[in-house]
């Protein structure tokens, strides 16, 4: 790595990109960590980012773990750079440092962004460029993705920025660490490797020779250090959680029996996390600094993690500042950071950096092999039956309701990400919530005064990172409204047992009712609409009514709600009742959104045979029947092909249905054949459709 750091990429731009490759646990980002912290110098911008699949897939802030990778690298650069002569990167940073998800620009923008910045300010001064990145292998959303295409997303973009650099004759060079999978082959831009297993022994001997210098029987260490590194096979994290194993043991056992502990050691990183876990989770610290990590939607920083520990039981202090000062306060800076390390026997760490949503600091499992351990074990506490991952968001909702509930805490670090995030902690604890047996009771009642502050400054929070129901919310809104938009089926049934405005609301299908019926359709809360539905609706009401020019209706046709489409037919809501906006009608709708299961509850409807002559009024497909649109749909094949055929399958039969006309005089039968002259993907095949049930249709009319 430092004859990376010292060459001439200027000279030979070939060498300007360096990959470390191991296996988990083999040291990659303790490599990556120390290299960054060495890098800093008056004369070098360093930008750095760590992929964290557990925190990225949370995010409500960016779109993509990409996103967030590009705007925290473009935040960076920008607190690094003088802001003169471009003025205008004062306001970037400004806005992203306050509203990083109102950015106006898509993730291709973002990168040139960064590009031009880097290439532009370089042409200005003898300011080198060091990027590092931490856990490729992480940069995906989707844990389900097998193949995950954005790691090479990431080096195509470096590629890119490379090129520019050398193209510009600027000193750029990145740095990045990865395991051996996936790989990409010849798509990879060309790399230095360090394959980190064939060197990383003795930085593992350093790094357990300095931390056993804390035992103070120097027959002792020597005797540690030869039996670990003895046992040792090239796994940086097995020596971490080793090391941290045996030091908290050596002050309450003898020499015999620490050396036995070693003799003892389970080979793997996983199986020591396993031996860590259950010798220590009898201890209340350790278990709940561990939920409170894995269920933290973002990286909290050092003092809002220190201040939510505050709240892992009822607060009884005036103040933050009075807990501080007392026997259970916890001092900032190193003692917080020891007390960390202590209680999570080394698992959990402060990481230092000044990345995009952080203040400098974030506290964070030391490996995302941690975090991934936790997740895939149903239960991880013995004889605890509820999933660990609802069982860490209640632990992290009810610290969050306290810090809201205390008067007076704009003081408290923790609050502002509680006030961003405890609604999405209520919709993860899913059906542990009744364990909070008392709710605050701002909770309990929406037009209290302190209720409508905090539902205020959720909402605006939410507009402030783009989350993607925010567009959903108005200034004020209701708890009836807010959970449902958000998922909070759990709070929202239980508030609805205390809370009379609300109650209200439900039994006269008001105008918040139908919003927040509506926002649990586009949110997708089928649990949530059902409920609504079955319990809070009088239904000699107007069920067909418009609400924000749509029937609810075409709502749950539009979102693809199969269950609650079913229902709504069942309470007499009208397929034949048209919207004014989008595809006009129930059916149109499903069919231009491929929803065939959906389609087919239409069919079965009784006016299924005037749903085949409704004309859609639009400009563009003015005239359309169900029939049109599908053979205009832009679905692909298959599906779109699916749906034809169940059209043709239920159409009315002797009834002329393809000699329907749009405004422009074209028939269902002239359209088909126009496509198939036309051609493109499916055409042959919807023409064939339309064609042999037009020979049924005039065979049929020639047996009658």
């Amino acid at each position: 790595m430092a004859k990376w750091s010292a060459h001439d990429v200027i000279s030979d731009p070939a060498e300007a990109l360096l990959t470390l490759k191991g296996n988990p646990g083999t040291g990659k980002s303790v490599l990556i960590k120390a290299a960054t912290q060495k890098a800093e110098s008056p004369n070098l911008i360093v930008l750095h980012h760590y992929f964290d699949r557990a925190k990225d897939s949370k995010s409500s802030t960016f779109k993509s773990a990409l996103d967030k990778f590009c705007t925290s690298l473009l935040y960076q650069l920008l607190t690094q750079l003088e802001p003169k002569p471009w003025s205008f990167l004062y306001e970037w940073r400004e806005l992203l440092r306050f509203n990083p998800g109102m950015l106006p620009w898509n993730l291709t923008q973002l990168q040139d962004a960064i590009r031009e910045i880097i290439v532009g300010h370089e042409k200005r001064g003898n300011v080198g460029v060091q990027i590092y990145i931490d856990a490729l292998d992480e940069c995906y959303n989707d844990i389900s993705d097998v193949h995950p295409t954005q790691p090479l997303e990431v080096l195509q973009w470096i590629s890119k920025l490379l090129k520019s650099a050398a193209d510009a004759n600027v000193d750029v060079r990145v740095c990045l660490s990865r395991q051996h999978l996936p790989a990409y082959d010849g798509l990879e831009p060309k790399s230095q490797t360090i394959i980190v297993e064939d060197y990383n022994r003795s930085a593992i001997e350093t790094f357990v020779k300095t931390e056993l210098q804390r035992v103070e029987d120097i027959g002792l260490r020597h005797l540690l250090r030869q039996k670990i590194m003895g046992r040792c096979t090239n796994d940086f994290l097995w020596a971490t959680a080793v090391v941290q194993d045996v030091l908290a043991s050596v002050d309450s056992s003898t020499q015999k029996q620490v050396l036995q502990l070693v003799e003892e050691l389970p080979p793997t990183h996983e199986e020591m996390y396993q031996r860590l876990l259950f010798t220590r989770l009898e201890r209340g610290n350790t278990l709940r600094l561990l939920q409170m990590v894995s269920a933290a939607r973002q990286a909290l920083t050092a003092d809002q993690f220190r201040h939510a520990l505050a709240f892992t039981q009822e607060f009884k202090y005036e103040s933050i500042t009075e807990w501080e000062e007392s026997k259970e306060g916890i001092e900032q800076g190193e003692k917080f950071e020891n007390y960390l390390r202590r209680e999570s026997r080394g698992l959990i760490e402060v990481h230092h950096g000044p990345e995009l949503d952080e203040t400098g600091n974030s506290v964070r499992f030391i490996h995302g092999s941690i975090s991934t351990f936790l997740r895939n074990r149903r239960s991880v506490v013995p004889d605890e039956t509820s999933p660990w991952n609802q069982r860490c968001h209640l632990v992290l909702l009810e610290i969050s309701l306290r810090a809201l509930d205390l008067p007076g805490n704009e003081s408290v670090a923790f609050v502002q990400y509680a006030c961003e995030n405890w609604i999405y902690h209520v919709r993860d604890c899913g059906d542990l919530l009744p364990e909070i047996k008392e709710l605050p009771s701002f909770l309990n009642d929406c037009s209290k005064r302190k209720a409508k502050r905090i539902i205020g400054r959720q909402i605006l929070a939410l507009k402030q990172t783009n989350a993607r129901q925010s567009h959903l919310l108005e200034a004020k809104e209701s708890l009836l409204v807010l959970l449902a938009t958000l998922g909070g089926n759990n709070l929202l049934q239980r508030h609805l047992t205390e809370c009379e405005p609300c109650q209200q609301d439900c039994s006269t299908y008001s105008t918040r009712y139908r919003k927040a019926l509506q926002n649990t359709i586009i949110g997708r809360f089928t649990d949530i609409t059902m409920w609504l539905l079955e319990k809070h609706v009088d239904w000699d009401v107007d069920i067909n009514a418009l609400y924000e020019d749509k029937t609810l209706l075409y709502k749950a046709c539009y979102f693809g709600q199969k269950e609650v489409v079913a229902f709504l037919l069942t309470q007499n809501a009208d397929p034949l009742k048209r919207s004014l906006i989008g595809y006009e009608y129930p059916l149109h709708a499903a069919i231009e959104l491929g929803q065939v299961d959906i389609v087919r509850l239409l069919l079965q409807h009784p006016s299924a045979s005037a749903q085949f002559r409704l004309p859609r009024a639009a400009q563009k497909s003015k005239g359309y029947t169900p029939l049109h649109t599908a053979i205009k749909s832009r679905q692909p094949v298959r599906q779109k092909l699916a749906v034809l055929r169940l059209l043709l399958k239920n159409a009315p039969k002797g009834a002329g249905t393809l000699g329907l006309e749009d405004e422009a005089g074209v028939s269902v039968l002239a359209l088909a054949r126009q496509v198939g002259k036309d051609g493109g993907p499916g055409a042959e095949e919807i023409e064939d459709e339309i064609e042999d049930f037009d020979e049924d249709e005039r065979n049929r009319g020639r047996r009658m």
